[in-house]
């Protein structure tokens, strides 16, 4: 029961620290986070403990393939993550009221807001 609790405790304090952390020490910080992830889907998947009077689950083979595939998918967002400049690189731009809307998005406005579309005539 102390793995899975451990699992949600690392999940929400990455959840917390990574938006505030900086570029390196938020990629250190999921690096950390995924290899408890991993360590406690290996003892909760393929380290089975055994109690008296419990049925058999799943086979092996089919704990081994769903460790596989979790492993692979938190590998695959862990290093997608500090490949992508770990969320840290072009900022987004801030519109201000009144301040033209640019790009494909140009059609899309809404002056309640304060996006105005550049092409709309405005009333004075």
């Amino acid at each position: 029961m102390e793995v899975p609790l451990i699992m949600a405790v690392v999940g929400v304090a990455v959840a917390v620290l990574l938006p505030v952390l900086p570029g390196w020490l938020g990629k250190l910080v999921l690096v950390f986070a995924a290899l408890v992830w991993l360590r406690g889907l290996h003892y909760m998947l393929l380290t089975p403990g055994w109690l008296p009077g419990a049925t058999p689950g799943p086979g092996r083979i089919v704990r081994l393939a769903v460790f596989l595939v979790l492993t692979t998918l938190i590998c695959l967002g862990v290093a997608a993550y500090i490949l992508n400049d770990g969320g840290q690189g072009t900022p987004v731009a801030k519109l201000t009221p009144g301040q033209p809307v640019a790009g494909p998005w140009r059609e899309i406005h809404h002056p309640s807001r304060g996006l105005v579309d550049p092409s709309t005539p405005r009333a004075s």
